[in-house]
Order: C-alpha cells, then structure tokens, then sequence
C-alpha cells in the first residue's frame, strides 16, 4: 500500500533498515543520517505512526526539527501518510504564526506535533500562549 502511495519501488538504505524494524514489531528512537532524498522523512513518519493509538486522546510523539522549513515539510509527509489512517487532522504543526491548539474536555487532542524547539518548549510550558 505504501508502495502505492509514496511511489516507493524499491527502498534505500535507510529505509529497508527502518521498514525491517517496523515489520518486526520494534518500538525505538530512530535516528537517522543520510544524503537529500534518501527517504529519512518518510521512514521517521513512518515510525511515529505505527506506534500511534487512536483510542488514546493525548499526543503521543513528538518530532523535533531545527528549522522552520524543514518542520513543514515534516508536518506535510505525516499529514499525507496518516490520510490513509484516518488522523490526518491530529498532526499539528507548532510553530510561530500558528494558533496553539486549546482543545475542550472530549475535543480531539493532536496525536504528533512537529515543530521546531523553541516552539514546541513555549507550547507546552507557557499557558495562554500562541
């Protein structure tokens, strides 16, 4: 399916390591270096949703990047991967110019928030903050 989705033919490196820990069942930090287009960012996404439970409403992981170029485009792969999951609205981008998310009691919580450090440490320490 994903083959289908991403036109991933035949994986790099990066990715057959990666998909050969997630077939297995693994749950571990990833983390990964490799040349422009290696397929880093599908395979981390990859490995936050799969260890996502929709039946629990709180954030369940978080990705942490140094720029705010490269958390957008981040945010983008998750939200287009976890479309055919059924939680494309759960993934939120968390930085500067974005609107915090202030859910009510029982409202949907973002499962993964992508964003870059400085935004992510205001979002979760400073209430009322944007």
């Amino acid at each position: 399916a994903i083959k289908a989705v991403k036109m991933w033919d035949s994986p790099s490196n990066i990715q057959g390591q990666v998909l050969s820990e997630l077939a297995a069942g693994t749950k571990k930090n990833i983390l990964a270096q490799g040349m422009f287009g290696a397929g880093k960012t599908g395979m981390f996404s990859l490995a936050m949703l799969n260890i996502v439970d929709p039946s629990v409403n709180q954030v369940q992981c978080v990705c942490m990047t140094p720029s705010g170029p490269l958390a957008r485009a981040t945010c983008k792969e998750l939200q287009e991967l976890a479309t055919y999951m059924g939680f494309k609205d759960r993934i939120k981008l968390a930085m500067k110019g974005e609107k915090k998310p202030r859910p009510r009691r029982g409202d949907p919580i973002p499962f993964i928030l992508v964003g870059t450090s400085g935004t992510l440490m205001s979002w979760c320490t400073k209430p009322g903050n944007k």
